[in-house]
């Protein structure tokens, strides 16, 4: 029967996966993520007989997942019928493509340019050299910088500019498209932060999405194969903040030695896919913790534009350090044990009911992006929610929907000061309508009115 129930929601959100890829919906990268992380990880330690947790702890870990699913599968259906915010063919490469055309993209190309290199230069300076720059010396700056400050404004940038990449791809620009995805890497190998790996990852993940006319058994041999590529990059990222310094690296780096470490995390579960195993040991503790079951993520996300020393009280601490102090972290360490575990610290089995708030937060991700007319600034809006999806279905709640709330409002202001528009609007123009995007240069009856 446990096993059962495992194989059972990893079918369930196969089946989500499926939906929101014909959809191409930057949701897809949610799923995908949970997906390798649990949907797959889950069974694959029940059969392999390697989980340290009770069964009746591994069989209520599976019927959260599923209700959770369940739940999530029948209001975003019913969600986007109401709504009619289905993307698949608006952002079906055969029509979004040609749209390409019309727009340009160069100023926030240049943005991204500019933004990308104060964060190499910045980055470097600070830490005394480009030689010497290195994962923990990233920590120690962003432990001192204050609340509002320039690298986390930089770094805001970073992500909602960096969709633009995808566009001057669909443009046909890819010289200049591989060449922001070469700076991307180059970022990444200065401060071994993961995470600013994802806008590259995500747009050519994207590119070959948009292209898809349907699913066959050979896409998801594909999709399979991107994957185990994908945790490999992350892992080999992971091992790479061993070495320290740059100068470190180039001194000591061998190959062999490199591998083993990644081989290390795999066979420990030490790094994302082992995360899972927290949710089990909440599960197993019943939420027995300090500030759990109280919903804290869903407050702070609440008031996420409001700086904590200003909230009077009313918004909650970063409750991955809660997180991170049940399961024995020292302080300030923080844990993300996936969305499923996030969930279910938050509110316990009540958390299923969040299936829901994950199906609307879905539709307003994809009205955000069919909302923008120029599709530079829509497919900066599809990088950007993709790229915090990501880190989300990782566990990491609070920080991946921090960057896309800000971000959203970044690429809001750029639609209303280039005067392009903000939103497409559904109306009767002589002989055709309006939908979804507006063609650039061309006005509706709406916009001749004003």
């Amino acid at each position: 029967m446990s096993v059962a129930l495992a194989i059972l929601q990893f079918f369930v959100i196969a089946f989500i996966c499926f939906q929101e890829a014909r959809r191409k919906s930057p949701v897809v990268f949610l799923w995908a993520t949970l997906m390798i992380m649990f949907g797959i990880m889950h069974p694959f330690g029940m059969l392999s007989g390697a989980a340290e947790y009770s069964p009746a702890a591994m069989d209520d870990a599976s019927v959260f997942v599923l209700v959770f699913c369940i739940i999530y599968i029948g209001v975003r259906e019913l969600s986007v019928m109401a709504l009619n915010v289905d993307s698949g063919s608006r952002l079906a490469w055969k029509n979004f493509a040609p749209k390409c055309q019309e727009d340009r993209g160069k100023g926030i190309a240049l943005l991204f340019l500019i933004v990308i290199s104060y964060m190499i230069i910045s980055f470097a300076s600070q830490s005394g050299g480009l030689l010497n720059t290195s994962w923990g010396g990233a920590r120690e700056i962003a432990a001192d910088a204050n609340y509002i400050n320039l690298g986390q404004l930089a770094s805001i940038l970073f992500f909602s500019t960096a969709g633009v990449s995808c566009f001057l791809f669909m443009r046909g620009n890819k010289a200049l498209a591989i060449a922001m995805w070469i700076g991307i890497l180059v970022l990444v190998l200065v401060t071994r932060n993961r995470i600013q790996i994802l806008p590259l990852l995500v747009s050519i993940i994207a590119l070959v999405l948009f292209r898809l006319e349907r699913i066959t058994v050979k896409h998801v041999v594909l999709a399979v194969v991107a994957a185990v590529f994908v945790i490999l990059i992350v892992y080999g990222l992971r091992a790479f903040r061993y070495y320290g310094t740059l100068q470190n690296f180039f001194e000591t780096f061998r190959l062999k030695d490199f591998i083993e470490q990644i081989a290390i995390f795999f066979r420990t579960d030490n790094g994302e896919l082992g995360l899972r195993q927290w949710f089990y040991y909440f599960i197993e503790h019943d939420n027995n913790f300090d500030n759990f079951g109280e919903g804290s993520t869903y407050w702070r996300m609440a008031l996420v534009f409001v700086p904590t020393q200003f909230s009077f009280g009313l918004k909650p601490d970063d409750f991955a350090q809660a997180m991170g102090a049940a399961v024995g972290l020292a302080p300030g360490g923080s844990m993300h044990p996936t969305l499923f575990g996030d969930c279910f610290a938050n509110l316990g089995w009540s958390g299923v009911f969040l299936g829901a708030f994950w199906a609307f937060y879905a539709t307003a991700a994809d009205a955000v992006v069919l909302s923008f007319k120029r599709p530079s600034l829509a497919l900066c809006s599809y990088v950007l929610i993709a790229s915090s999806l990501v880190i989300i279905g990782r566990g990491a709640v609070y920080n991946g929907f921090f960057p896309v709330a800000w971000g959203v409002v970044f690429l809001a202001l750029l639609a209303f000061v280039t005067r392009k528009g903000l939103f497409a609007v559904k109306t009767q123009d002589a002989d055709r309508k309006t939908d979804g995007f507006t063609p650039i240069g061309e006005r509706s009856a709406y916009e001749r009115e004003v």
